[in-house]
């Protein structure tokens, strides 16, 4: 489990534990959330079966010794940096751990025969307008490219789903906040929506999803309807007793670097097929995925990049990857 420490990442060890594994190894950079969730699991029924690791994904030489070492059947790719806003602003951040990161962890998948590789992915990798949509989208086409090599004995696939309630930097923790401190609650834009759904609930489905994968697959959960986030704010000040305006003032501050107003979850070269669990789909790409050897190519120039580019010509080059790949790396 790469990002172990995170809302999502911690909530999947538990319910993998739940499934009576040999081993989960929690893999993250974060040596306190890690040890907070080692400490958390101690009275788990499985818990002497987590095996916390401190690590970054993109110390090779520390991932090539993890992966020989343990040997893990499956792995569940969660590690990202996710703050849209913030990776506006520091995008070699978003290319170097989201991008890269997912490359070399496939390129180990394939070496140590990994059964199955499931990548976490978002909404905001559809038709991406953010940095941190466009890391994802990238590991999206990793994930597919290395699918399609006939040499790969690794099942390859991307779950892509929303917001999350309850996980760090989410809506509903700051809300809580303000609301607690008197407001004001603060809101991007009166029309701005999300999907969301709870930590447990997405994490039960993307273990499900592991189990029906097929190689280079991308799947979507089941979001519902998407909510406007100033009737969600409206909800829980409601809940407190307290009214709008009267008791808690809501200010608008506009959307902020990268953010939409409103979330995709499929792209229009992209089509839903049901699966045997409802709440789970699979998406059919229109279009073929670039080549591993093109995927390569991108990788060389990304790394070039962060050596010696500006923000803004990564941002060029990420952008240009995803966007023109079909004229510049496709498998004809």
């Amino acid at each position: 489990m790469t990002g172990a420490a995170g809302s999502i990442g911690s909530e999947l060890c538990r319910q993998l534990l739940d499934h009576q594994p040999a081993l989960v190894v929690g893999l993250d950079i974060n040596e306190t959330g890690l040890f907070d969730l080692a400490e958390s699991l101690h009275t788990h029924p499985y818990g002497h079966h987590f095996l916390p690791n401190i690590g970054d994904i993109m110390d090779k030489p520390s991932m090539e010794h993890l992966f020989s070492s343990i040997h893990p059947q499956i792995v569940f790719h969660v590690a990202a940096y996710k703050h849209v806003p913030l990776l506006e602003q520091h995008p070699k951040q978003a290319i170097r751990t989201n991008a890269l990161g997912t490359y070399y962890l496939c390129l180990l998948a394939q070496k140590y025969k990994i059964v199955n590789f499931i990548f976490v992915s978002t909404d905001k990798a559809v038709r991406p307008a953010c940095v941190m949509g466009a890391s994802k989208r990238f590991g999206e086409l990793v994930i597919r490219s290395s699918a399609d090599l006939e040499v790969s004995e690794t099942c390859f696939c991307s779950v892509r789903f929303g917001n999350v309630l309850g996980t760090r930097g989410s809506v509903v923790p700051t809300f809580i906040r303000q609301i607690a401190q008197g407001g004001p609650v603060t809101i991007t834009d009166p029309q701005a929506t999300r999907y969301f759904m709870t930590c447990t609930e997405a994490c039960g489905m993307v273990i499900l999803t592991a189990a029906l994968a097929e190689p280079g697959n991308i799947y979507l959960l089941d979001m519902g309807k998407p909510i406007r986030i100033v009737d969600l704010a409206w909800k829980m000040i409601h809940s407190q007793g307290l009214k709008v305006d009267m008791d808690i003032p809501i200010v608008y501050t506009g959307l902020r670097p990268g953010e939409r107003l409103h979330e995709l979850l499929v792209a229009p070269d992209e089509e839903l097929i049901s699966t045997r669990y409802d709440k789970i789909f699979c998406i059919t790409c229109r279009d073929p995925a670039p080549s591993f050897t093109a995927i390569a190519q991108w990788v060389q120039i990304l790394e070039k990049g962060l050596l010696d580019e500006s923000d803004e010509q990564l941002r060029h080059h990420l952008f240009s990857c995803i966007y023109q790949y079909n004229e510049i790396g496709v498998r004809r």
